[in-house]
């Protein structure tokens, strides 16, 4: 096993455990990271020396994968680069996103307690930061970055399983940690926020957020997103409820190159591709005739569309919807079980002002052309 998720590390068994010295563990980190794809000399030579590599940069970069060969490592030359010959198992990476993409698939699928048991192991893979110990060298590279936040983003989909299942004081003690080492992460911040609030605490919810903004404007010049601002004002309020458990919704294959079925908010993701005509027909209650027909306008459905593309569609104006802040807390929670399908008081008064703000998208569209 080769693993990157935290200090470089390659098994015994590999007859690999002779990697030493920063150029062999960074050409072989950085080979790693670019698992399936061909790394070539001058890629190297640049993950090396971001800046400016020495004259016998290109030469250093051919002694480290000669060690690295003579210690063992099937590195192969293809199409003009270095390639580890391994299969994609054995790199604790590539399972980490096999098990995020499954654990994904699990949470919009409504099967919540599936989704936390494939996240807690994708997570439990991790051993601190990606190539740690390059780190601390001062190599670090985006695809080091890309990694450490998909590992946030995991955690992130395993706390929304969580707060499916009313588990909201379980995830508590984690998400304060993570948060004091994330502190403005804003989808961490409002899961905490959440999580307070569910646990009888008010108001460290709201010095939670108000900490958040503080640190937003004196770091980075901005205001909260309209997600967490509503997020503050629900808890206010006291409008925040628990999200109630959907039922499983199956989850047909969506065809390629269409988004992810999984929201951009605080709300729980959406759910995987369902009939178009089965989400709008639980919201016909007289005038939502004519919104279902803005819908399928401002969305930009054709005839021909099948149902999974039309369900992707409607998934954008819901996102494009929502990210506008102007729709109440309970659009937020209600939203997903309405695309559901799922017909009760609450999704059918969510589904109104949803299509009502999307009848006023519409028409404001029309008045800017």
């Amino acid at each position: 096993m080769f693993r990157v998720l935290g200090h470089l590390d390659v098994s015994e068994e590999e007859g690999a455990s002779g990697v030493r010295g920063l150029r062999q563990r960074a050409v072989l980190g950085y080979i790693l990271l670019h698992h399936g794809s061909p790394v070539t000399v001058a890629r190297l030579e640049q993950a090396l020396w971001p800046s400016d590599a020495p004259p016998t940069g290109r030469q250093v970069v051919y002694n480290a994968v000669h060690a690295l060969r003579r210690a063992g490592l099937p590195l192969e030359k293809r199409a003009g680069g270095y390639q580890l010959g391994v299969s994609p198992d054995r790199l604790d990476a590539v399972r980490f996103q096999m098990l995020l993409a499954r654990g994904r698939t699990e949470l919009a699928s409504g099967r919540w307690e599936a989704a936390s048991r494939v996240l807690r192991e994708a997570l439990s893979l991790w051993r601190g930061q990606a190539l740690a110990d390059l780190a601390e060298q001062g190599l670090y590279w985006r695809e080091m970055a890309a990694l450490d936040d998909s590992r946030l983003t995991a955690l992130e989909y395993r706390v929304e399983a969580e707060f499916r299942m009313g588990r909201h004081r379980d995830v508590l003690g984690e998400l304060e940690a993570v948060v004091e080492a994330e502190p403005l992460r804003e989808r961490l911040c409002g899961q905490l926020m959440e999580a307070l609030y569910h646990s009888g605490r008010q108001a460290d919810a709201l010095r939670l957020y108000r900490r958040t903004r503080t640190g937003l404007n004196e770091q980075l010049g901005l205001e909260p997103s309209p997600a967490l601002r509503e997020l503050e004002h629900a808890i206010l309020n006291h409008e925040l409820r628990p999200e109630p458990a959907s039922p499983v919704v199956p989850a047909p294959r969506a065809p390629a190159g269409l988004p992810a079925p999984v929201s951009d908010s605080f709300a729980a993701p959406a759910p995987a591709p369902v009939s178009a005509s089965a989400s709008v027909r639980s919201l016909r209650t007289g005038r939502h005739a004519e919104s279902e027909r803005l819908v399928r306008e401002h969305a930009g459905i054709d005839p021909d569309d099948c149902d999974e593309i039309v369900a992707a569609k409607i998934r954008w104006v819901v996102r494009r919807a929502l990210d506008s802040g102007d729709l109440a807390a309970v659009v937020r929670c209600g939203v997903i079980d309405l695309l559901a399908g799922v017909r009760n008081e609450e999704t059918l008064r969510a589904g109104s002002l949803l299509l009502d703000r999307i009848s006023q998208l519409h028409q404001a569209e029309a008045v800017s052309r």
